[in-house]
């Protein structure tokens, strides 16, 4: 299917043919590609584990220094060497538990920065749909990139976004404020397409993951 731009709109100029869903315009901003890398590198469950292993392992480090301050008061009790101690342990426990909330922070400050220094590119519009082979064609004004079904690792659904993972530095994001007939039609036609790579030969509805049927 061939795409073409009217003004800053991108339109399809051919018709669907088969079970894919309707075209997705794209005006992507940086608060967009904030949400995707905080989601990447804190909300999924990989990112989660990690995340609670630095934690453990901050922890760990600061016992020590906790340790020595809670023998200090041990010896020499006084009131200025408890509130220090009280004090110390207490940012420890607070900045630890704190940490995946003040990593997001530095995520969203430090977008901006990468986009501007050109380590990310900046959000542009596109045009997101899926083709009858059940590829995802996203096509912006500068190129144009295709994925295979076969490429699409997972899809991660929140309240306020679509992310699908095709790969190591490759997301593609779906705002759900595009509205959400739009964003479950497109859904529904990738699950499609998802639950015939999986289906059994025979005949047998779906077995893999994320598989879908109609």
């Amino acid at each position: 299917m061939r795409v073409s731009f009217r003004g800053k709109e991108l339109v399809p100029s051919q018709p669907y043919r088969g079970p894919v869903g309707p075209s997705i315009s794209l005006e992507l901003t940086v608060d967009d590609l904030i949400a995707l890398n905080i989601h990447v590198l804190l909300k999924t469950s990989a990112a989660e584990e990690r995340m609670r292993r630095t934690q453990l392992r901050k922890a760990l480090i600061t016992l020590p220094m906790v340790a020595t301050f809670i023998v200090t008061v041990a010896i020499v009790p006084s009131t200025f060497e408890i509130v220090v101690a009280v004090l110390v342990c207490a940012f420890c426990a607070v900045w630890i538990l704190l940490l995946p909330t003040i990593t997001a922070r530095r995520i969203a400050k430090r977008v901006p920065r990468w986009i501007a220094s050109g380590q990310l590119p900046a959000p542009t519009p596109s045009l997101l749909w899926i083709d009858e082979h059940g590829t995802i064609v996203n096509q912006s004004r500068d190129r144009t990139t295709a994925y295979a079904v076969t490429a699409i690792e997972r899809v991660d659904e929140t309240s306020d976004y679509v992310f699908i993972i095709v790969g190591v530095a490759q997301t593609l994001v779906i705002p759900r404020r595009i509205g959400e007939p739009a964003v479950q039609a497109f859904l529904q036609a990738l699950h499609w397409y998802r639950g015939q790579l999986y289906a059994d030969p025979a005949g047998h509805p779906p077995y893999g993951p994320n598989a879908w049927s109609a």
